[in-house]
């Protein structure tokens, strides 16, 4: 996006790649002698001499990186190998949860909580909320539920919009999903509740089960929803129906 980018190697036309700035290039002409392994590691450390101090000085730092993968592309396959591929390395999409985890089992369901949140239970759902803010807390319910999971995600969210009272208006449903939970068809919908420095961003996935209806949220400010959803992911991670179900 926007200008060249500096590190990268520069195509220069034909079959040869060039040194950014230097017009040199990586690999020279087949017919060229001392370019093959390991007679190329020589040739490649010769032109890198001659190139102008300040290039060398570039090469020994942002393009170290750049010339040991070409020195390994020589070695291992000369002229026939394929230019340098540079870019940082993949890092995992999935993000730590921001605080410790633990394993419950509760209205049978056992999944991973966070550690020293505090418990609080209802009828058909047991909470476990933020010591430093009240408003960020996970809830696990069990309910009867004769439909299907997805039917169980559309009324979910259309009772949050007309019935909740802990859902403050306007609601908004962002996403609506056919996904998994335990290896078995389940739904997530992701919505907000309230707006400005009270709105609420929350998650919530469930599956059905012999009758019943078993589910989890995430709900927390919008400011923090953020930082805090690894905690809903790493619950589905480890979400699992106990044998009692």
């Amino acid at each position: 996006y926007g200008g060249a980018d500096a590190t990268q190697p520069v195509y220069g036309g034909g079959s040869q790649w060039s040194v950014p700035g230097t017009g040199q290039p990586w690999t020279t002409p087949a017919t060229a002698p001392g370019d093959g392994a390991p007679g190329g590691v020589k040739g490649l450390l010769g032109r890198v001499k001659a190139w102008p101090r300040k290039v060398q000085l570039a090469a020994a730092g942002g393009l170290a990186v750049v010339l040991l993968v070409s020195v390994i592309a020589l070695t291992s396959g000369g002229d026939d190998a394929p230019p340098p591929i540079v870019g940082a390395l993949p890092s995992s999409s999935a993000a730590a949860s921001p605080v410790e985890m633990q394993e419950q089992s509760v209205k049978g369901i056992t999944v991973q909580v966070p550690k020293g949140w505090d418990r609080k239970t209802g009828g058909v759902f047991v909470d476990y909320v933020d010591p430093q803010d009240s408003g960020r807390k996970v809830r696990l319910l069990a309910e009867d539920w004769g439909g299907t999971s997805v039917s169980w995600a559309e009324f979910a969210s259309r009772n949050l919009r007309d019935k909740s009272k802990s859902c403050a208006k306007p609601y908004e449903q962002l996403a609506m999903t056919e996904t998994t939970l335990a290896g078995k068809p389940a739904a997530e919908f992701e919505y907000t509740c309230g707006e400005g420095d009270s709105k609420r961003h929350g998650m919530w996935r469930g599956v059905v089960q012999g009758g019943k209806v078993y589910s989890f949220y995430l709900t927390a400010g919008e400011a923090s929803f953020a930082e805090s959803k690894p905690i809903f992911d790493a619950m589905v991670g480890s979400f699992q129906l106990t044998a009692a179900n």
